[in-house]
């Protein structure tokens, strides 16, 4: 009886304490929360599917890292959604039409797209952290492991690499898609006469991309800015036939080398410094850990002797991670203010000390060039011109009354403003920061003005390749479509002015087709 008693006794203490563990674990002070603990509350139904991957590398040691990999994951989660709908798929075939329809140009091909199969639509999004099954999850985890694990070069690659730059199962906003096994079995047999000689460089990740880059079947990439849409991430399929802008062939590129064992990451420019456009590339890191970056398909080089290190001056460089950037994002300026989209949920940081050459540590805005004083703890951001219109590159908190950006490209045009009700508000004129003396000269309005007509927003350096391959370009006259009678109507033999350059010609016949035949090695399209 008595034995009874002690062990209803602790029968009832071990339900007591059952309880309040429960109690304090759904009760746990949002403070507390870990970021695993966020994401399987945001999971809601879902969280069942998560919780099965989780007990399942729980089960052995053996697992310990897999079931910190899928921690990982989860709890950067919540982080990432994607659209769906049949015409995004229908609209998607653009991408193997620019692959096999080399004859027709994008817009044309951009055209027909829209004609085809009529108005996109609302799209539906979905999120990864009420999507992502047990099994999909299991299946990326296990592939990522096998190849860091059993490729030679795996041993140079530490754990919190693989998490972050080889593990992940997408990029950005693609669709979810088994995409490892199908790139491994396809590509992995170019890498065996490597992996299977005696040579140094099968250890070495960016000796085996290199190999790899050289060893494709088709490293033909057709480019192009024109779409029929604006897709975002297309997906591991898609961006096989290498067509479209970077953003495509830099998508295959990590892709392919993340299904076999080779860490990559994406580093970008929200907006060149000289250029109406973003740019974003590949880098991977040698045994060493030394950075190497590529605009695939080309091979890597050194990032301190690539053409961004030597040539560009856009004042910053960001490198794409999966992880949510938390320290960034918890820098939100006054309570509730308004954010700048880009900077909503950073899941980049910034190394724009790794592409080094003329940038500061610093850059401190007088005080005295602000229109207005901002209140403490307003962000302000750095932005950049484009086409007619600012964009912000870098933020800042103003705070003990100074305006301090860190690590800044010199040369380009800046200028300062904060964002109300989804505006720019701008803060100061534009400026530049001279690459010699790091002065800040201001571009200020004087009070004596005239109007003035630009015919280029930049130098003409970068259209000096352009302009000389015009000369010796004919345009010919034709009432044949195959033009076996012409006559010239016009030789380029200077060369031409930026813009439009007006010519006439001293041919008074009419005539049913007019072509342009560019000059010798002119890459004329």
């Amino acid at each position: 009886m008595r034995i009874r008693k002690v062990g209803y006794y602790i029968l009832f203490s071990w339900f007591v304490a059952g309880s309040l563990c429960l109690g304090l674990y759904s009760c746990k002070n949002k403070d507390t929360q870990t970021a695993l603990d966020i994401a399987m509350e945001k999971a809601g139904d879902n969280r069942q599917e998560l919780e099965k991957v989780l007990r399942h590398y729980q089960q052995s040691p053996a697992d310990s890292l897999k079931y910190k990999a899928a921690c990982f994951l989860i709890e950067n989660m919540p982080y990432y959604s994607y659209p769906v709908g049949e015409q995004l798929d229908n609209y998607k075939t653009y991408f193997n039409w620019l692959r096999h329809y080399r004859k027709k140009t994008p817009q044309q091909l951009s055209d027909s797209i829209r004609q085809l199969f009529g108005p996109i639509g609302e799209l539906e999004k979905k999120q990864d952290i009420h999507e992502i099954d047990s099994a999909y999850l299991c299946h990326n985890i296990e592939w990522a492991f096998k190849v860091w694990q059993e490729q030679p070069w795996g041993k140079h690659i530490s754990f919190a690499t693989f998490c972050e730059y080889l593990l992940p199962y997408r990029i950005e906003d693609e669709p979810l898609k088994y995409w490892r096994e199908e790139y491994y079995n396809k590509f992995d047999s170019l890498l065996l006469p490597l992996k299977n000689s005696n040579s140094l460089d099968k250890e070495n990740p960016v000796a085996v991309a290199n190999y790899l880059i050289q060893k494709l079947p088709h490293k033909y990439h057709r480019y192009t800015g024109i779409f029929p849409y604006s897709f975002g991430h297309v997906g591991p399929e898609h961006v096989q036939y290498l067509t479209g802008s970077c953003r495509e062939v830099t998508d295959f590129a990590v892709y392919l080398f993340r299904a076999l064992g080779i860490p990559c990451a994406i580093d970008f420019i929200p907006v060149r410094g000289n250029v109406n456009a973003s740019h974003l590339w590949v880098v991977c890191w040698d045994k060493y850990g030394k950075e190497y970056m590529t605009d695939f398909p080309r091979e890597l080089w050194p990032t301190e002797k690539n053409w961004w290190y030597e040539h560009d001056d856009s004042p910053k460089v960001y490198r794409t991670t999966f992880s949510l950037n938390r320290t960034l994002a918890e820098e939100t300026g006054n309570d509730g203010e308004e954010i700048y989209p880009f900077w909503s949920l950073p899941k980049f940081t910034d190394i724009t000390h790794v592409y080094g050459r003329h940038y500061l540590e610093q850059v401190r805005i007088p005080v005295s060039r602000l229109y207005n004083t901002p209140t403490k703890g307003k962000i302000a951001y750095l932005c950049l011109s484009y086409r007619k219109r600012w964009i912000p590159v870098d933020r800042t908190v103003y705070k003990r009354g100074q305006l301090i950006f860190n690590k800044l490209r010199k040369g380009s045009v800046m200028r300062i403003a904060t964002y109300e009700n989804k505006e720019l508000i701008y803060l100061t004129d534009p400026f530049y920061i001279d690459k010699n003396t790091n002065e800040l000269h201001f571009y200020t309005c004087e009070k004596q003005t005239k109007e003035i007509t630009l015919y280029s927003k930049y130098q003409l350096t970068n259209d000096e390749l352009f302009l000389n391959r015009m000369l010796g370009g004919v345009f010919e006259g034709s009432n044949r479509a195959d033009f076996k009678t012409k006559d010239t109507l016009f030789v380029i033999r200077e060369k031409p002015y930026r813009l439009n350059t007006s010519v006439k010609i001293h041919s008074d016949k009419s005539y049913r087709y007019v072509r342009y035949i560019g000059g010798k090695n002119s890459n004329c399209n």
